[in-house]
């Protein structure tokens, strides 16, 4: 067994599962655009932050606020959705909160806070910020600080929840790709095995996509993928006859879907490392 066959059998594997995890990311990334889920997850952070103090829809109306939701425009400019905030600095935070507890002109800008805090009904958004009052800040620059430094610990719950709740999605998106296409793993690599002239052409377009950033055009890498006569969609005249066979099948089927299911940027990263920097792959297979 020559180890740089394995390598390049490998390496087009790679090239496979990237160009099929761009597939991946576009449609998520358009999924949850569409249900605007980060937008429901910032509202679900913040009203975990300030629902209890009867403030959030106040905030979410605030015009510095609306000011900040995203807008999609169609042919010649004109607007036609609208979508939901989906990312507040916390700077705006800390300035509209303090807007919304203690608005207008104020002689004394911290005894205002306390009374409007002091005033809140009883729960976690009225402790903290008589906590932060309480902390020995003397201005309000210093409370508007500590605001913010508030509502980052509680986005880092949120982007968490993101990221959750976008694993799932790229989980199920990843096996509605490899059911459709039917990309198998196992087939691809013993195809690559048994060829010689495709696993070198393999290894060549390994060090042109290394080249290019992992937003590439997708559409021209599978082109690309398609030219180099991998197989990458189903063929019904070659479908397994037997239990075994189809056992084959299935599992070619799993490693593909859980191997897309990491993501572009993760298998760029690898193709990047396994090409090695400053050499091609057949240097770095050599070496």
């Amino acid at each position: 067994m020559s180890l740089s066959t394995v390598f390049e059998v490998g390496l087009g594997l790679i090239l496979v599962y990237y160009v099929l995890s761009l597939v991946v990311s576009k449609v998520v990334g358009e999924i949850t655009k569409w249900t605007q889920l980060r937008a429901r997850d910032l509202e679900e952070g913040l009203r975990d932050l300030l629902g209890d103090s009867g403030k959030f829809v106040e905030l979410m109306q605030h015009p510095r606020i609306q000011n900040l939701q995203p807008k999609r425009l169609k042919f010649l400019g004109t607007e036609f959705t609208t979508y939901q905030v989906d990312a507040i600095p916390a700077s705006s935070f800390a300035l509209t909160l303090l807007d919304v507890l203690a608005p207008g002109e104020k002689s004394d800008p911290m005894a205002d806070l306390r009374s409007a805090v002091e005033s809140l009904p009883a729960g976690k958004a009225k402790e903290s910020l008589l906590g932060m009052i309480n902390s020995g800040v003397q201005t309000i620059e210093d409370t508007r600080s500590l605001i913010e430094g508030w509502y980052d610990d509680g986005m880092k719950n949120v982007s968490l929840m993101f990221t959750q709740h976008a694993r799932r999605i790229v989980f199920i998106i990843a096996a509605a790709v490899t059911l459709l296409t039917g990309v198998d793993s196992v087939a691809i690599a013993q195809n690559l095995w048994e060829e010689p002239s495709r696993r070198a052409a393999v290894t060549a377009q390994a060090d042109q996509f290394a080249q290019e950033q992992p937003e590439g055009d997708i559409q021209s890498f599978l082109a690309e993928l398609e030219a180099l006569d991998i197989p990458l969609l189903w063929d019904f005249d070659a479908l397994p006859g037997d239990v075994g066979g189809w056992a084959q099948k299935i599992a070619g089927l799993i490693i593909t879907w859980v191997a897309i299911s990491q993501g572009s940027s993760f298998w760029y990263d690898v193709l990047k490392k396994v090409r090695g920097d400053g050499g091609t792959a057949t240097e770095t297979a050599q070496g």
